[in-house]
């Protein structure tokens, strides 16, 4: 799988209200990633899965930052080139 990113909302630049206030880690499959690089959509048999992380926000010794936490939650998804749907499998940690 290549890592793909990590996007991050946090709360406290959210007005204490962010949608999804945890740290999503996304993967994909090295070919699906070639075909989305090459035509922009996804190929029928991409696997993307993310995992969903805690994080807060912390002062510590070498200053302040934010920290990733306990995975609390997994998604697998195949995106369906054909109709635009998606399948997704979740398993809560």
């Amino acid at each position: 799988m290549d890592y793909v990113g990590l996007p991050r909302t946090a709360n406290d630049m959210n007005n204490g209200k962010a949608a999804f206030p945890e740290c999503h880690n996304v993967y994909i499959d090295p070919k699906s990633w070639a075909t989305w690089k090459k035509v922009g959509h996804f190929r029928d048999g991409t696997i993307i899965v993310k995992a969903l992380l805690s994080a807060d926000s912390k002062s510590t010794f070498s200053g302040k930052g934010y920290f990733i936490g306990d995975c609390f939650d997994l998604i697998e998804a195949h995106p369906l080139k054909q109709n635009g749907a998606c399948v997704t499998y979740t398993t809560s940690m």
